[in-house]
């Protein structure tokens, strides 16, 4: 941080830009020029945890004996360790921050720091471990990002607080005096988009997508809380689109699974991020994404994300490439504007024919092949276009 110079400021007095003066407080609140110290400044406490990993000094944890070890999660200003309860990682960690903190010039704060311990710690290895990382506070017990930190299975009543949100910040706007087209707009920028976290997350119940709605379709024709008005409309048709004539709420049980369907689609993207690489190695070691069943011990987190890949299901297709993915009776590759699955009787072993079995060694379509194994689509086969069989498949 020695080589960072502190801004100067100049003010404007009568139209005219004064003297600079030198700030002795850091940079102010929005500057420009934060983002990128504060980067600067994680990036070292981020290599110095992965150095102390690759030495197995702060080895971290596993979810799984095929997920990668993660000792650090960085998001926004808000900083995760994950160590074993034992003096040598607590040692080991402390020495990274003091190193973080005179290297940077930010000092940790102990009040505002916990410390999570795992079901089965003994309350003397906790009383150790606050002791050696000067850290009282135990967590758990609050919420991060409006969802708490520890939940079990009854994930009813841990949801049930996005509901009251909604219906206090809707209460104390129907004592004021709203026309329609501002009820509209706070319907839709506002109230719609208080669960849009959790249901990117998590797949809410449908009873609660019904509460949520129903609290949506109060505020939207009561003028006041205690006065309850008749819905002259249904919601169905009020999250018609506007083109289409309706107004464009939204639907918040299908919604809630396009947010899910964004992190399958991301997973395919990425198999390679972090994200993917836990959840893969925990529940697709021995299948693919697109294929792997829920077992019955899946977090709830990993049974929402399942649901949204469904619905990806729905309207995902394979675009060929060297043919070594797609398997030609169950999945949809034939044409390259709306993917389909072939029609028609499969064999027994459709299982194990892949599109790669049409396929020329050099490039292009063996035709002998095509009216050995489904001659009956021939024409919807030629029309497809494949360029060099070294490119993979892909879904679209």
């Amino acid at each position: 941080m020695k080589c960072v110079c502190s801004v100067t400021y100049s003010f404007l007095l009568n139209g005219a830009p004064q003297v600079s003066v030198i700030p002795t407080r850091g940079l102010r609140q929005g500057d420009p020029l934060s983002p990128y110290l504060f980067i600067l400044c994680t990036e070292v406490l981020s290599g110095l945890c992965n150095r102390a990993q690759a030495r197995g000094d702060l080895p971290g944890i596993k979810v799984a004996r095929q997920s990668p070890a993660i000792n650090h999660l960085l998001f926004a200003d808000d900083t995760m360790f994950f160590c074993k309860a034992n003096a040598a990682c607590c040692e080991t960690l402390s020495k990274i921050l003091s190193r973080y903190e005179a290297a940077s010039g930010q000092c940790i704060s102990v009040q505002k720091s916990a410390i999570t311990f795992s079901a089965k710690t003994s309350l003397e290895v906790k009383q150790e471990v606050k002791r050696l990382m000067k850290i009282p506070n135990e967590g758990g017990v609050g919420k991060y990002l409006g969802l708490p930190e520890h939940f079990g299975r009854k994930k009813r009543d841990i949801f049930s607080s996005i509901v009251d949100r909604i219906r206090l910040k809707a209460n104390c706007w129907s004592s004021g005096f709203l026309s329609s087209a501002g009820k509209q707009v706070l319907l839709q920028a506002v109230l719609s988009a208080t669960p849009t976290y959790i249901m990117s997350c998590f797949k809410l119940p449908l009873s609660l997508c019904k509460r949520i709605q129903s609290a949506l379709t109060r505020f939207w024709w009561d003028e006041k809380p205690d006065k309850r008005k008749i819905c002259w409309v249904s919601w169905d048709k009020l999250t018609i689109p506007k083109n289409a004539g309706g107004l464009g709420f939204r639907e918040i049980e299908r919604f809630n699974d396009a947010m899910l369907a964004k992190i399958g689609w991301r997973i395919l993207q990425a198999p390679e991020s972090l994200l993917a690489r836990i959840l893969l190695g925990k529940y697709c070691h021995s299948s693919s994404f697109m294929e792997c069943q829920s077992p019955a011990t899946a977090s709830h987190g990993w049974r929402s994300i399942l649901a949204g890949r469904d619905i990806l299901k729905q309207g995902l297709g394979w675009k060929v490439g060297n043919g070594e993915k797609i398997k030609v009776w169950l999945d949809p590759w034939l044409s390259s504007s709306s993917p389909s699955i072939p029609v028609g009787p499969a064999p027994v072993n459709a299982d194990s024919i892949y599109v790669k079995d049409l396929m020329l060694p050099n490039g292009g379509w063996n035709l002998k092949a095509i009216r050995e194994q489904i001659p009956h689509l021939e024409g919807s086969i030629r029309r497809i276009i494949i360029g060099k069989t070294t490119s993979p498949d892909s879904l679209v």
